[in-house]
C-alpha cells in the first residue's frame, strides 16, 4: 500500500500516521490487494468545514477502486486521530474488496443488497450498516494497536 500524506497533526508527527496507517492496512487488506491500493491522507480543519472528524472516498475507478482520499481533522488528540484513521481504512477496506459499491444515483450495494438512498436518509447515521461495521473495526483495530505498543 502506498501512504501520501498532506497537512500535518498537532500531536502526530508524520511517519508516525504512515506507520499505524500501513499498519492498519496490513490487517485488513488481503495480501492480493494491498500493494495495489494507494491512501491520500489529508489533514486539515475539518470539523470547522463540516462537523466531522473524518471522511473517506475512492478516487477513479467506481467498479474496483484502489485509489482513496481519507481526510482527518488536524486538529484531534492522539487517540481520537488513531481511532477517526482506524474507522476510514474500515471503509477503504469495505470498497476496496467489493463489499460495498457507491451507484452513481446515489443508492449503495452493501453485500449482496441495494439499498435505496432515500432510505439511508432516514437512518441514524451509526445505523447504516457500514457505519456499525467500521465501527467493530475500529475498535478491533484500536484494542490491537495498544497490544502491540
Amino acid at each position: 500500500m502506498r501512504v501520501n500524506i498532506e497537512g500535518t497533526s498537532r500531536v502526530l508527527p508524520t511517519n508516525e500516521i504512515r506507520r499505524v496507517t500501513h499498519w492498519y492496512g496490513k490487517l485488513l487488506l488481503t495480501k492480493a490487494k494491498n500493494p495495489k491500493i494507494k491512501v491520500n491522507i489529508k489533514l486539515c480543519n475539518l470539523r470547522r468545514k463540516n462537523g466531522n472528524m473524518g471522511d473517506a472516498v475512492f478516487v477513479g475507478n467506481i467498479t474496483n477502486p484502489t485509489v482513496f482520499e481519507v481526510r482527518l481533522d488536524r486538529n484531534l488528540g492522539r487517540k481520537m486521530l488513531l481511532r477517526v484513521l482506524a474507522h476510514e481504512m474500515a471503509h477503504v477496506q469495505q470498497w476496496a474488496h467489493g463489499r460495498m459499491h457507491d451507484y452513481s444515483n446515489g443508492d449503495i450495494r452493501w453485500g449482496k443488497r441495494r439499498l435505496n438512498r432515500r432510505w439511508m436518509y432516514r437512518k441514524k447515521q451509526w445505523r447504516l450498516p457500514w457505519e456499525r461495521d467500521a465501527i467493530n473495526k475500529e475498535a478491533v483495530l484500536l484494542s490491537l494497536l495498544q497490544k502491540s505498543g
